[in-house]
């Protein structure tokens, strides 16, 4: 019974990681292009620049990423740890490498 429950919990757990972001990009990119407005804002503010310079050069002195790049980043980290099996073994154990695949 335990192991069962134990099944559900990670199969509710993967159906959670997968659909997260799927509602996250597209029934919120109104708030997320909100949100990156009142990002550029903040930086143009606090660089004391005018209000219609470009962000990006301001991103790039502050060492930050615009909102919409920090999902790539994150992705692309996780699957670095992933490659490197320093991710949490939950979430490793939902990935095989291609060479395990194809021998």
């Amino acid at each position: 019974m335990r192991l069962q429950r134990l099944r559900k919990k990670k199969e509710l757990y993967v159906k959670s990681l997968l659909w997260f972001p799927c509602v996250l990009t597209v029934y919120s990119k109104s708030y997320l292009d909100k949100l990156l407005k009142l990002q550029k804002r903040v930086l143009r503010f606090i660089y004391f620049s005018d209000h219609n310079q470009h962000a990006i050069p301001l991103f790039s002195d502050a060492g930050i990423l615009p909102l919409q790049f920090s999902y790539y980043d994150l992705a692309a980290n996780l699957m670095f740890d992933i490659r490197r099996r320093s991710a949490p073994r939950n979430i490793r154990d939902l990935f095989e490498d291609i060479s395990n695949i194809h021998s």
